[in-house]
């Protein structure tokens, strides 16, 4: 996805000065630690409840 997206446009991806601050500041997360949030997501007892909204914020709590 990183690929895509650097070899995106702006049409494509509007957001993409926001993957590059990240990237730059170092905050991207890694693929594992990714994987590890969703599978903790969908493991919840909770879910399938509540709608999940995708919020745009740059977190380095678990």
């Amino acid at each position: 996805m990183k690929e895509e997206i650097r070899a995106g446009n702006k049409e494509d991806f509007p957001l993409v000065h926001l993957f590059y601050e990240v990237y730059e500041n170092g905050q991207l997360q890694t693929f594992e630690d990714t994987a590890e949030k969703l599978l903790k997501l969908l493991l919840r007892d909770t879910f399938g409840r509540q709608t999940v909204v995708e919020e745009l914020t740059f977190t380095t709590t678990s």
